[in-house]
């Protein structure tokens, strides 16, 4: 026996646009720790880093979040940074899974960058180290797939693909 859906069927991400509100970016986590010259990870060149991004979601009938999370070290620091962009629903929605997919890798993720950036580049300022500055991301670089925690393929910015 199938569950009867729990809301609005809807096809794609451009129609649950007509029906999301960007309601909080929500920081996580704000890490930065200044590394002592000896503790500087291994070819810790001035534009080479040790990092990763990772995208989670999660949802419910009402409700999203798209979280992002950058583990960044180089030029003398080390950062976690991890973000959320919650979203409320006008009304109760079925999402597919291909349709939650289309709204992170091509809204979720947009929303929640641009604050990650800015948290990567105060964090190393307070710390008076040289700040990274993170490329920007292109419209449709962003492609989740389902390894655990999801994570964006080869066409971030350069300096996101260590």
């Amino acid at each position: 026996m199938t569950e009867a859906p729990v809301g609005r069927p809807i096809a794609d991400a451009r129609e649950l646009l007509g029906h999301v509100t960007l309601r909080d970016i929500l920081f996580y986590r704000v890490d930065a720790e200044r590394l002592e010259d000896d503790a500087a990870p291994e070819g810790d060149e001035r534009d080479e880093a040790d990092t990763s991004f990772a995208i989670q979601e999660r949802h419910g009938p009402e409700v999203m979040e798209v979280r992002c999370r950058l583990d960044w070290a180089a030029r003398g620091g080390r950062y976690t940074i991890d973000a959320a962009a919650q979203y409320d629903f006008d009304e109760p929605l079925d999402l597919s899974a291909e349709v939650v997919r289309e709204f992170v890798e091509r809204v979720g993720v947009m929303a929640v960058y641009p604050f990650i950036r800015e948290a990567l580049h105060q964090a190393a300022s307070r710390l008076r180290l040289d700040a990274p500055i993170l490329g920007l991301l292109q419209a449709g670089s962003v492609r989740v797939t389902d390894d655990p925690p999801a994570v964006a393929d080869s066409t971030l910015p350069p300096e996101l693909n260590a």
